[in-house]
């Protein structure tokens, strides 16, 4: 307890008690502390610390980037330095990052603040080490859109770990996507594949148990409903990380539905509970869930407008009719059924104007095997890309889909949107006049393909306002969520191991 002593008497740190609870964590988390108050005060290094080394230099030029003699230092339990005999000097300078940034976000005063937080990610790069390390999961379409604002916000401050469970693996599913939205290649594929649901969860859980071993996150990120959601969730719990779920909330209240599964299992287990609305937020308040829901807004959303502002203006998007309607399937509700996949089909062999129709490859893949004829008004393609399928909706007279992100973007661009399905998580649109739901029942759509359903005169915003990912980074920064990362690593080495 000599180094503890040794920080007191020189009254420069401040430290968590939490750091006293483990015989292992105490001495490594002290050292670095007791680093940093001798140079905090100007005395020589340490014992064991050169005084001239390269480490120590760049710790006194980050602590003259925060105003030190303004900075009381807070000591705090950190998963890297929870081995013993293994204190390495990344380590070590991520402990001080911590700190930093707790300290700043405290006591600094206004624009002060704001330029030391700004500065400290970067300084974290410039010693070779990051403030958090953050696992994200993605593995379909929507989840590559939910991540590109993201994964952009979460890299200006921290480390991420880009995992794709290669649930969507070929180029118009996957790849174009990454190349669209410029988001950062993944740094670890499962190559999953597409298989049965049961037999791809469990496939995914097992890798996805072994990379979070090996790389050892201080937050898993899931999101939305797909099979890579709950595998990241499942994978994540059971192997003692911290857990956010983003897009939590959504129901359908259709139990029969993988998807609505999905979703629940993870908002039960996770951590954080980032929600797109106050729908959201009441349908976990039913189920008991109160006090890890954060209402940030849709991060779709806030990629949505930064594609709109950005991209779209000089995009040179592929062709479409002059009028014509957008049509969607792929959800395994309407595609496990033959009789149902036909009616579906058949709805619209009577339209009054072409049907573009860009097909999923499971959809496909039915549609052959069951040899489904295509009625002539159907403009058949292979899945479009995120952008093109902007420009798709945003054009279409009336989108008909069974896919929650495309009822979500069919609002976005303010276009009337009928839903072939019994029930949908995104009742919100419905309530607003721009969502119909509609089933499978032919003379419904018919319905509709005569006499499109009229555009409502107002239209409320039910997504945000398009900072979801910037509240979510800053939620993930406080120290609120710090102490969860810290009582899961020690989980992690008191429980689990």
């Amino acid at each position: 307890m000599c180094q503890f002593e040794e920080l007191r008497d020189l009254g420069k740190a401040r430290y968590s008690a939490k750091a006293l609870l483990a015989s292992d964590v105490a001495p490594a988390t002290a050292r670095t502390m007791v680093m940093v108050a001798h140079i905090q005060s100007g005395t020589s290094a340490p014992p064991g610390i050169h005084a001239g080394s390269e480490s120590i230099k760049r710790l006194q030029a980050m602590l003259s980037q925060v105003s030190a003699a303004s900075v009381a230092f807070r000591g705090r339990v950190h998963r890297a330095m929870l081995t013993p005999g293994k204190i390495a000097k990344a380590a070590a300078m991520n402990v001080v990052i911590r700190a930093l940034i707790f300290c700043t976000r405290e006591e600094l005063p206004g624009k002060q603040l704001a330029r030391s937080r700004k500065a400290l990610p970067g300084l974290a790069r410039t010693v070779g080490c990051a403030t958090m390390k953050i696992a994200s999961i993605v593995g379909a379409r929507p989840e590559f859109v939910q991540a590109a604002v993201v994964s952009q916000t979460l890299r200006e401050r921290h480390e991420e770990i880009l995992i794709h469970t290669g649930q969507h693996y070929d180029d118009l599913m996957s790849d174009v996507f990454f190349r669209e939205l410029a988001l950062p290649s993944p740094d670890v594929n499962l190559a999953i594949g597409s298989m049965g649901l049961t037999t791809q969860l469990a496939r995914a859980v097992e890798r996805l148990a072994r990379v979070f071993c090996e790389v050892d996150p201080d937050i898993v990120i899931v999101r939305g409903d797909t099979n890579s959601t709950l595998a990241g969730a499942l994978a994540a719990r059971q192997n003692g990380y911290a857990l956010a779920h983003i897009e939590a909330g959504m129901r359908s209240f259709d139990r029969t539905m993988p998807e609505e599964v999905n979703r629940v299992i993870s908002d039960h287990i996770a951590d954080w509970l980032f929600v797109t609305g106050p729908e959201a937020a009441k349908n976990l308040r039913a189920e008991g869930i109160i006090c890890r829901v954060h209402n940030v807004g849709d991060v779709m959303y806030d990629t949505f407008l930064r594609v709109s502002r950005d991209v779209l203006p000089t995009y040179a998007a592929r062709a479409f009719p002059e009028t014509y309607y957008l049509l969607t399937i792929h959800r395994q509700e309407n595609t496990q059924n033959r009789e149902r996949l036909e009616r579906l089909i058949g709805a619209f062999s009577g339209a009054p104007h072409p049907v573009v129709f860009p097909v999923h490859p499971r959809t496909r893949a039915r549609i052959d095997e069951w040899d489904i004829a295509i009625p002539p008004t159907m403009l058949v393609s292979e899945p479009l890309s995120y952008l093109d399928m902007l420009v798709a909706e945003s054009g279409a007279r009336v989108v008909f889909t069974d896919s929650g992100g495309v009822q979500r973007e069919a609002y976005y661009t303010g276009r009337p949107c009928v839903t072939l399905r019994e029930s949908t998580e995104w009742g919100n649109t419905i309530d607003a006049g721009w969502n119909h739901l509609v089933g499978s029942d032919p003379s419904l759509i018919h319905g509709f393909l005569a006499n499109p359903p009229g555009v409502p005169r107002e239209r409320p915003q039910l997504f945000g306002d398009g900072s979801a990912a910037r509240k979510i980074a800053d939620i993930l920064d406080s120290p609120e969520a710090r102490d969860v990362i810290d009582s899961w690593a020690v989980h992690r080495r008191t429980v689990l191991l």
